[in-house]
């Protein structure tokens, strides 16, 4: 019985430690497996961080660098081709069907090569001349042209015109055959040539109005123009109480011999003069003269 007893024991034993055996095999292979897991997860990690970090690379916004607008009280230099390279002008006809065209006179620099004086014409004059200057404020005249150019501008969009302007610079060189080849493209009811006048007397004061005489080239404009210088003469007079200095014809502007349209020249006062010249520069002055102009030219247009 003890024998017996004693082999039971024994093959207890070694049944205990078979499995006691096996469990540690179990776990040896489980410790390697979860190993392996571990490194193909580490690794399926570091792939995915390097694919996101390419794709967040490739999609992150490029910084760009962006200039600031210049503050409206500096100075901005602005280059503009001359505008002999093409004079055609697409207009798209606003409310009222009227197209008008204005035109600052003169420019920064003034060109003295020649230009003839009409279309085949032998007699030449200057591309376009420098203008006067004020005696007192010693600005330019073309300056003065220009700002008050916008003027009348803004006044006759308001009432359904079309406007085209020659020039809304003074930076460029444009000749007054191709000023008036701007307003013979756009097909305009009217040319409306703006000037200021300097003369050889500081006493002499007020708004003379230019229109073509009749020569070769102006015949079929001249009865429309003289209307046209009529009327806005005497809104410009009334509006603003300026001396009269008439209404004179010329045959001798380029500005009028290359022009198909009808057109006047209003020279708008003396920079000659020390209190038209100041009065010139005056921003009010500026708009009654606007006023005036657009009247006047409204009142032609009602006439077409």
């Amino acid at each position: 019985m003890v024998i017996g007893y004693e082999a039971r024991q024994v093959g207890k034993r070694a049944g205990i430690a078979i499995v006691v055996m096996a469990a540690l095999c179990m776990a040896v292979f489980l410790c390697g497996c979860q190993s392996k897991e571990e490194s193909i997860s580490s690794s399926t990690v570091g792939l995915a961080s390097e694919t996101t970090s390419r794709v967040d690379s490739a999609s992150a916004p490029v910084p760009v660098s962006v200039t600031a607008a210049a503050p409206e009280s500096e100075s901005v230099s602005v280059t503009v081709e001359p505008v002999s390279q093409s004079t055609s002008v697409a207009v798209a006809k606003s409310g009222s069907g009227k197209v008008v065209a204005i035109d600052p006179g003169h420019q920064a620099q003034g060109d003295s090569s020649q230009e003839p004086i009409g279309p085949g014409s032998s007699e030449t004059k200057y591309r376009v001349s420098d203008g006067a200057a004020g005696v007192v404020t010693n600005v330019d005249e073309s300056a003065v042209n220009l700002a008050v150019s916008f003027k009348p501008r803004d006044l006759l969009e308001a009432q359904g015109v079309t406007v085209v302007m020659t020039r809304e610079t003074q930076d460029i060189n444009i000749s007054n055959s191709e000023r008036a080849e701007i307003a013979n493209n756009a097909n305009a009811d009217l040319f409306v040539r703006i000037h200021c006048d300097g003369v050889d007397s500081s006493s002499i004061s007020g708004i003379l109005m230019l229109v073509p005489g009749e020569n070769e080239w102006t015949g079929p404009i001249v009865a429309k123009s003289a209307v046209a210088g009529a009327l806005i003469q005497d809104a410009l007079l009334r509006e603003t109480g300026a001396n009269d200095r008439g209404i004179v014809e010329r045959t001798d502007l380029s500005g009028f011999n290359w022009c198909t349209v009808p057109t006047v020249l209003p020279e708008l006062g003396c920079m000659s003069n020390p209190t038209e010249d100041e009065l010139l520069s005056t921003d009010s002055y500026q708009q009654t003269l606007a006023q005036a102009l657009c009247d006047g030219i409204m009142a032609y247009l009602a006439q077409e």
